[in-house]
């Protein structure tokens, strides 16, 4: 006898409800109905599902909404720009450096892209307009 079983990480507070970690399938086992989840460990539901696409909600394997793909962007998102502002944060590092030979002026503009870069999370909300104002922000190449 071969059951399909979904693995999830239920939500905090909605343990009924959560992100698919996986779907595998057992051979000759058959898994008792799923109990009250332990704090941040993972549940069990019947029946095969696709992590991209569906969601456990309220016990059930259910479709991903729209607001669930818009968040998956939303995050991907925010992950490209932190990944972007590190690696221009990373590379100006050793400027930064009073050993360095610049002029006052330099170390002054780069000290301004640097700040402007770490404050963009917090004055733009949207990932996207972010990103474009991180690139506007280190488009000139007074620094070099």
């Amino acid at each position: 006898m071969t059951k399909k079983y979904t693995i999830y990480e239920p939500h905090v507070g909605a343990p009924n409800s959560g992100r698919i970690i996986s779907c595998v399938v057992c051979v000759n086992v058959l898994m008792p109905k799923q109990g009250p989840v332990p704090e941040g460990g993972i549940a069990i539901v019947h029946g095969e599902s696709d992590p991209d696409s569906q969601r456990i909600e309220h016990g059930k394997i259910v479709p991903k909404g729209i607001q669930d793909r818009t968040r998956q962007t939303t995050e991907q998102g925010w992950f490209e720009l932190r990944s972007k502002r590190r690696q221009l944060l990373a590379q100006t590092d050793f400027m930064a450096n009073g050993d360095y030979p610049s002029s006052e002026e330099e170390r002054r503009a780069l000290r301004l892209k640097r700040s402007k870069t770490r404050k963009i999370p917090q004055k733009v909300k949207d990932p996207a307009k972010a990103m474009l104002l991180l690139e506007r922000i280190w488009s000139t190449k007074d620094v070099e």
